[in-house]
C-alpha cells in the first residue's frame, strides 16, 4: 500500500500542481471577473458529475467487495451497466446544459461557457467511470501515468490556447485534453468494460450507492455554499479574489484525498473478506495520525510562503490573501476526515454520514448568511467555512467513534 500511495501521490502532486500553475497564469490572463465566471460554471461540473444518480458509488464500493469474495461475474455485470449508465445520463444533463444557453439573457462569455461545459461534461463523466474503475481494481499504477500524461497535455494545450483566444482557448483546451486522455486510457486500459442497458440492475445501483452519492453531493454543497454565497451577493469579481482560496484548499486537500482514495476500495474489500469492524481501524487511524503532522507542516509553510508570491506575481489578486490565510486553519482539519468517512460508508451507515454532511451544510448556510449580514465580505465567508469545516470534523469522528464502539 505504501508503494501504492507513493506513486499514486507523486502523479497526483504532478497533476494538482501543473493544474494549479496552469490555472494561476490563467487567472493572471483572464483577470478576477472572467476568472470569477469560470468559478461559477465549474460548478456545474462539480454537480454534474452526480448525475448517474450513485450508480458509479455502488461499482466503487461493490467491485472491491466482490473482488474479496472472489465473484468475477458479478464484477463484470457491475462495470457494464455502469458504463451504460454514465453514458446516458451525461447525454440528458449535457443536452440540459446546452439548451439552457439558448434561454438565458446573460452576457456573451457566460453563454459560450455554457455551451463548452455541456461538452466538458459528456468527456468528463465518461473519464469519471474510468478512474473508479481503475480504483475499483487496484490499478494506482495506470492511473499514475495518465494522471501525469494529463498534467502535460494541459500545460501544453491549455496555456497556449488561453494566451491566444483567452476564455475560449481555456474551455476548448480542457475538452482537448479530455478527449485526448480518454483515447489513451481506451486503448491502453487492461480492463474491458462495454456498455450494457439493463435498467433493473442499474436502479437496483442506484439504490445502493444513492445514499453514498448523496454524501458527495452534500460534501460539495459544503465547500461551495462560500462560492454560492458571493457569487450571489458579492459578484464575479470577488469570487475571482476568492478563487485563491479554492484553488490553495483544493491543492492541499490533495494528499489526503489521495491517500483516501487508495484506502477506500481496501477498506471494502477488507470488510468484505472479514465482516469486522475491527479490521477495519487500521486502515482509519494510521493514515489520520501520519496526516496529522504532515499537514500540519505543509499548511504553515503555505502560509507564510504563498502570500508573498501572490503580492510578487497576481499582485491584481492581493485583495483574496487575507481570505486564503483563514481557509487554511479549517483545511486542516478537513483533511483528516477522510478515513472516517470511508469506514461509514463501508459498513452500511451512509445515511448516518449524509446526516452530517446535512447539518455541516445548515451551518455553513447560516455563518455564511451572518457573515454577510454583518459585511465581512469575503474574508467573512472565509471564517464561516473554516469554522463548518472545524464543527464538521468534529461530528464525523466522534460519530465514527461510537459505531466502533458499539459493533463489535
Amino acid at each position: 500500500m505504501t508503494k501504492d500511495i507513493f506513486w499514486f501521490t507523486l502523479s497526483n502532486i504532478f497533476f494538482q500542481g501543473s493544474k494549479f500553475l496552469t490555472y494561476l497564469y490563467v487567472a493572471k490572463l483572464l483577470g478576477p471577473k472572467t476568472y470569477g465566471l469560470w468559478n461559477g460554471l465549474i460548478l456545474i461540473l462539480s454537480y454534474g458529475m452526480n448525475s448517474h444518480l450513485g450508480v458509479l458509488n455502488a461499482m466503487n464500493r461493490d467491485v472491491p467487495y466482490y473482488l474479496g469474495a472472489e465473484n468475477s461475474e458479478k464484477i463484470e455485470e457491475i462495470q457494464n451497466i455502469s458504463l451504460g449508465a454514465i453514458c446516458v445520463s451525461s447525454l440528458i444533463l449535457a443536452v440540459i446544459v446546452f439548451l439552457s444557453s439558448y434561454l438565458t439573457d446573460s452576457d456573451t462569455e457566460t453563454i459560450t461557457g455554457l455551451r463548452f461545459i455541456a461538452l466538458i461534461l459528456i468527456s468528463q463523466q465518461v473519464y469519471l467511470f474510468y478512474q473508479m474503475l481503475l480504483k475499483s481494481h487496484y490499478l494506482f499504477g495506470f492511473m499514475s501515468i495518465q494522471q501525469t500524461l494529463f498534467s502535460v497535455l494541459t500545460i501544453l494545450v491549455v496555456l497556449p490556447l488561453t494566451y491566444y483566444f483567452r476564455f475560449d482557448g481555456f474551455l476548448a483546451g480542457q475538452l482537448i485534453v479530455n478527449l485526448a486522455i480518454l483515447m489513451f486510457i481506451l486503448r491502453k486500459i487492461p480492463i474491458t468494460a462495454t456498455p450494457a442497458f439493463e435498467w433493473k440492475t442499474a436502479w437496483t445501483l442506484s439504490k445502493t450507492g444513492f445514499p453514498i452519492m448523496l454524501a458527495g453531493v452534500a460534501y460539495g454543497i459544503m465547500t461551495t455554499v462560500d462560492r454560492m454565497a458571493i457569487l450571489k451577493y458579492l459578484g464575479k469579481e470577488q469570487m475571482g479574489y476568492y478563487s485563491l482560496s479554492v484553488m490553495a484548499a483544493g491543492m492541499l486537500l490533495l494528499l489526503p484525498m489521495t491517500v483516501s482514495q487508495i484506502i477506500y476500495p481496501r477498506m471494502s474489500r477488507k470488510f468484505g473478506e472479514t465482516r469486522q469492524i475491527e479490521s477495519l481501524k487500521p486502515l482509519i487511524y494510521r493514515p489520520a495520525i501520519h496526516l496529522m503532522w504532515i499537514m500540519a507542516i505543509i499548511l504553515i509553510g503555505v502560509y507564510f510562503i504563498l502570500p508573498p508570491l501572490i503580492r510578487y506575481f497576481l499582485p491584481e489578486y492581493v485583495k483574496g490573501i487575507a481570505s486564503l490565510k483563514i481557509m487554511i486553519v479549517g483545511v486542516y482539519f478537513l483533511s483528516l476526515v477522510g478515513g472516517f468517512a470511508n469506514f461509514l460508508n463501508t459498513v452500511g451507515l451512509q445515511n448516518i454520514y449524509l446526516s452530517i454532511q446535512f447539518i455541516a451544510i445548515i451551518i455553513a448556510a447560516l455563518l455564511c448568511g451572518l457573515s454577510l449580514k454583518l459585511n465581512l465580505g469575503i474574508e467573512g465567508i472565509a471564517w464561516a467555512t473554516s469554522l463548518t469545516y472545524i464543527i464538521y470534523a468534529f461530528l464525523l469522528i466522534s460519530t465514527t467513534l461510537y459505531f466502533q464502539k458499539r459493533k463489535p
